[in-house]
């Protein structure tokens, strides 16, 4: 007979995690191992796709009891849909005792603040109404305008990331075996 659990996905990563820390206390590789293997198996049930184009990884070096860290990267395109570079993200999970968890991104990039990222989240603005190209609304802006309009996409993509990944991290992970093989399914 095989046994069936069911968790919501951000729990299971957190058992896991819990599950890791204690081997590396008591020096069980072996259950380590697994620990870590089952870990990357289910990040295929993280958000891919439509931007998040290189997937998604359960950061293990910063292991916490309270927060579970997610490296992603978004693949921004301008409005004609041209891939004009990637904004590296971190994705922070933290329990809440009312909604379960709260999300946190923190851009990696971006908190560097060099002249090429900016130039990706600029390009990101849709100038269908515009009489100007690109380069002489570019040339136009100063300074103040530029923060505000860096601030404003930044905080349309954050909204969209923390909608993905509130969802992916809310599904219903369900574990089982099959001939002493562990396999998951996503459930609604």
């Amino acid at each position: 007979m095989s046994r069936i659990n069911k968790y919501p996905l951000y729990k299971y990563i957190a058992v896991k995690i819990n599950a890791i820390q204690n081997c590396i206390k008591n020096n069980n590789q072996e259950w380590e191992r697994k620990h870590l293997d089952s870990l990357v198996e289910i990040t295929q049930f993280l958000p891919r796709g439509s931007g998040i184009d290189s997937g998604c990884e359960i950061v293990l070096e910063k292991l916490q009891d309270n927060r579970i860290i997610i490296n992603s990267s978004y693949h921004a395109m301008n409005p004609q849909g041209f891939y004009i570079g990637w904004l590296d993200f971190m994705i922070i999970v933290r329990p809440d005792l009312i909604s379960d968890f709260v999300l946190d991104i923190e851009w990696e990039e971006y908190l560097e603040w060099n002249h090429n990222q900016n130039n990706i989240w600029l390009e990101m603005v849709d100038l269908e109404d515009s009489e100007l190209t690109w380069e002489e609304w570019i040339d136009s802006l100063d300074d103040d305008d530029i923060s505000q309009c860096v601030s404003y996409q930044k905080e349309c993509l954050e909204d969209y990331l923390i909608d993905t990944f509130s969802h992916a991290l809310q599904k219903t992970l369900v574990v089982f075996k099959e001939f002493d093989q562990v396999k998951y399914q996503v459930i609604q």
